[in-house]
């Protein structure tokens, strides 16, 4: 088949595209400051020239003489086979990385082609082994699109010396730099060009090709090779967040078995880390040289986790137990003991019980009268996967029995519960104590709830702060309310984040002194109108017009009643088959 003529200024601007896949013919049209339409008539031929003044603009563009667009040459670009080809004769490519094509796009996509034409051509390459066919390497959703619309032939710029290998990088780039991709096709996308040559399609070259950053590849890329698989078909069908797959293809394949199990966990990407990281244990806290460790890692941005706690435990307890025979030196009786074995230790000085909880100190230098050396030892122990020691301590019945606590310098009868006929009742007076202070805790706290059961205007604020901030575990507390927000954005400035983390979480304003806290202070000047319209706004959250499950709540649909609006039909949860088959049975009977 002969190729068809092409207008000269069509040439130059179709050919310069060609060899320029990074920029598109809008963005051509807009750095030109030529009216897009009259761009779409010039690459399909139906417009043979421009003003002097348009035709400057576009060749400074491009990088060219006016002379040389008008002409038709594209100095410094490749020269291109492009011609008019039979759709019939072209095959599409085994290897598009693009697996699913939205019907209702796909439909967009030919009446757009049908009113404007086809505004940018195909690019194929002669098939191997078979003369007069073409293997497509860029234009899938296009040819797609000719065949609906019931087209004979397509534009096309044939790539001469193409190869498979460079066909499929070409497929690839020109799909993700196109219509959203999904996910895990990008993903996979992403690990197949670096497959095709992996000292060349870096991250940072895949990253600098399509636009994004190197750590959007990169996590891309760990998705693509390093997710389990089941956890790939949940991604793919929309139940997965790409947000939550991100941290989850950071970790080893028995861990992410772990998460997957746990629903809060993955709910959103904090939840997962959270979880994750719980599982693991922070380099950082190991007694034993890191080559010892042959397990797996887990890595996010500069912090390392061991991902193996039992492996880590196994080489942890056996640096404990090293340490253990280098304190039996000065401590023969020395132990190894769990966390519930130190409940029948106290301190040698005081008689102190041990808190593991806030542990405050780990030695005394002193013991009490009555004790002797070989009464007291050391413990080892590990809290939190790291090893603790504490030294001279005593056992609580070694210390019941023979132990003489000085004499309390306040009112000189001995320490609280020292019994002078020699034991103490020290455990039972410190519970008492405690039971104590929590009693006037909790009186406290009925106080307060009372005077805040009189002060509405009070109530309605800490809802509010709630939402905006951090209120102990109060449901809202996390939320992003900026959309929410938005009428009073300038105001709030201070308080909202003008951007999510790195890894999509919001992150709330957290006061770092109650008694300087700014946000409490400007809800409180703010007037009763404010507070409601605030208050209103941020609560209709909790009754959006679908849940989790994208369907609407009873309650949902209640309250958008009363304010006037009727959710469709479609956000309706499904009505159970013998629910739907109940009227008929009553009209029968």
């Amino acid at each position: 088949m002969s190729k068809p003529k092409m207008t000269p200024l069509q040439k130059a601007v179709v050919t310069w595209l060609t060899a320029h896949p990074d920029t598109s013919q809008r963005a051509l049209a807009e750095k030109a400051g030529v009216d897009g339409g009259s761009m779409s008539r010039i690459v399909s031929g139906e417009k043979l020239s421009l003003a002097m003044e348009s035709a400057g603009r576009l060749a400074e563009a491009m990088g060219l003489t006016v002379e040389d667009l008008l002409a038709g040459r594209s100095t410094g670009s490749a020269p291109a086979d492009v011609r008019m080809i039979d759709i019939a004769a072209i095959d599409p490519s085994p290897h598009n990385p693009r697996k699913t094509i939205d019907e209702a796009e796909l439909a967009d996509l030919a009446a757009s082609i049908a009113e404007q034409g086809l505004l940018q051509p195909l690019i194929v390459m002669n098939a191997l082994g078979a003369p007069g066919r073409f293997e497509l390497i860029a234009g899938h959703r296009r040819l797609r699109a000719l065949e609906i619309n019931k087209a004979a032939q397509a534009l096309c710029v044939v790539r001469s010396g193409a190869t498979t290998s460079s066909s499929r990088a070409l497929q690839i780039i020109e799909n993700l730099q196109r219509v959203d991709i999904a996910p895990l096709e990008e993903a996979q996308a992403f690990a197949d060009l670096q497959d095709e040559s992996p000292t060349h399609w870096t991250a940072k070259a895949i990253a600098k090709a399509i636009g994004k950053s190197d750590r959007f590849v990169s996590q891309r890329l760990a998705i693509a090779r390093n997710l389990a698989p089941d956890l790939k078909e949940q991604l793919a069908a929309g139940t997965l967040k790409i947000e939550v797959a991100r941290v989850l293809a950071t970790a080893p394949a028995g861990l992410q078995k772990e998460v997957a199990k746990n629903q809060w966990a993955l709910n959103d990407a904090q939840h997962a880390r959270q979880f994750m990281h719980g599982k693991a244990v922070p380099v950082g806290k190991n007694a034993f040289k890191l080559e010892l460790y042959d397990g797996e890692y887990i890595e996010d941005g500069d912090k390392k986790w061991f991902a193996d706690a039992a492996k880590f435990d196994r080489l942890q307890k056996k640096a404990a137990e090293g340490k253990l025979e280098r304190l039996r030196k000065d401590w023969p009786n020395a132990a190894l003991v769990g966390a519930t074995e130190l409940n029948g230790y106290v301190w040698a000085d005081d008689g102190d019980y041990i808190n593991t909880y806030h542990l405050t100190r780990t030695e005394t230098k002193e013991r009490c009268d009555g004790l002797s050396a070989e009464d007291c030892t050391a413990l080892v122990f590990l809290k939190n996967h790291e090893i603790k020691v504490l030294k001279n301590v005593v056992k609580s019945e070694v210390w019941r029995e023979k132990a003489t606590p000085a004499p309390d310098e306040e009112n000189g009868d001995g320490h609280i519960g020292h019994n002078p006929a020699g034991g103490t009742d020290f455990f039972h007076a410190r519970f008492a104590e405690e039971k104590a202070q929590r009693a006037e805790r909790e009186a406290l706290d009925a106080r307060l709830a009372e005077g805040i059961a009189g002060r509405p205007d009070i109530a309605k604020r800490l809802v509010i702060y709630g939402f905006l901030g951090s209120l102990n575990d109060i449901e809202t507390q996390g939320v992003d309310v900026r959309p929410l927000a938005a009428p009073w954005a300038e105001l709030l400035a201070a308080f909202l984040p003008a951007a999510d983390r790195d890894d999509g979480y919001f992150e709330p304003y957290s006061p770092d002194d109650a008694d300087d806290d700014r946000l409490w202070a400007l809800l409180a000047a703010q007037d009763e109108a404010m507070i409601d319209a605030m208050l209103a706004r941020f609560l209709s959250r909790s009754v959006g017009a679908t849940s989790y499950s994208k369907r609407s709540t009873g309650l949902s649909r209640a309250i958008a009643a009363a304010v006037g609006l009727e959710i469709p039909a479609k956000f309706h949860p499904p009505v159970p088959e013998e629910a739907a088959e109940a009227p008929a049975e009553a009209d029968a009977a």
